[in-house]
């Protein structure tokens, strides 16, 4: 996630154009958010027993945990790391400032 905070602003999109809204997200917006945060409430409200937490004795060690990610994982792990990079590099050559040349130039068919 540290990642892809550095590509945002490394991308530097510029400024956006400010708007209000539309009076429609807002008059269905509001009255929406009222019935989902009054649900939740409700939920935990009638919840018995919400805040019990029983410790396991199978905790995972980070020995452990890195034995699996490193060991038995290798293949998914490094194909995510790369399919991640590709992304990001593809993600600068979008938005970088320049563009395309070749589409730019008078006379140059593609």
């Amino acid at each position: 996630m540290v990642l892809f905070t550095f590509v945002v602003m490394l991308l530097n999109a510029g400024r956006e154009e400010r708007t209000l809204g539309s009076t429609a997200a807002k008059a269905v917006g509001f009255p929406a958010v009222v019935v989902v945060l009054s649900v939740i409430a409700t939920v935990i409200l009638k919840t018995q027993g919400l805040g019990t937490a029983v410790l396991n004795q199978n905790i995972t060690s980070t020995a452990d945990l890195s034995k699996v990610l490193f060991h038995e994982l290798l293949l998914p792990f490094e194909v995510t790391s790369v399919l991640i990079l590709i992304a990001i590099l593809g993600a600068v050559a979008l938005a970088r400032p320049g563009g395309d040349e070749r589409a730019r130039r008078p006379g140059v068919s593609k």
